[in-house]
């Protein structure tokens, strides 16, 4: 099964097991597993160890735990009023999930791991959109370009919590 984003003309591909789509770059979230930076089979367990890591910061809905750069605007000039609101609702919409991935990152459960995560939990929380609703397709976008870009330049952010006070979030 697929879904073809109208406005954008991305395809998203189901995975093999039909539980959610496959990251833009190809990889079967069913196939990734906590611990490594790399995929396994399907089933694979790794165990979790008592790595001396303080526990997380509790979620606030307050903050923005997204991290991202603000692709709409050039200072105080917004590209399109339209897609300036759409993104905005789309990384509302998924910041409990840019939390659990911060707190994975935090965690040291691998960074493909995380990434991956991200992507399925995303795409998950997404489809809480009725299909024929725009914001579904700005919040795909929003998590799809969030997985590239955390592939491309996540390993530099991909460190251990110091204090049970991380994750911070931003003020929206």
């Amino acid at each position: 099964m697929t879904e073809t984003d109208p406005y954008h003309g991305i395809t998203y591909r189901c995975n093999p097991s039909r539980t959610t789509f496959m990251t833009p770059d190809n990889i079967d979230p069913a196939t990734v597993t906590r611990g490594t930076n790399r995929t396994a089979g399907p089933g694979a367990i790794i165990p979790c160890c008592d790595s001396g890591i303080p526990g997380p910061a509790p979620y606030r809905s307050d903050r923005d735990y997204s991290s991202d750069p603000d692709f709409v605007r050039w200072g105080s000039f917004v590209i399109s009023p339209a897609l300036y609101w759409a993104w905005g609702q789309a990384e509302r919409h998924v910041n409990a999930v840019a939390y659990a991935h911060d707190v994975c990152y935090g965690s040291q459960l691998g960074q493909l791991y995380c990434d991956v995560r991200w992507h399925k939990d995303g795409i998950s929380s997404c489809k809480s959109y009725w299909w024929g609703n725009p914001l579904r397709w700005a919040c795909y976008g929003f998590v799809r370009g969030g997985y590239e870009g955390m592939r491309l330049i996540g390993k530099g952010h991909y460190t251990k919590r110091t204090s049970s006070s991380q994750p911070t979030g931003e003020p929206w």
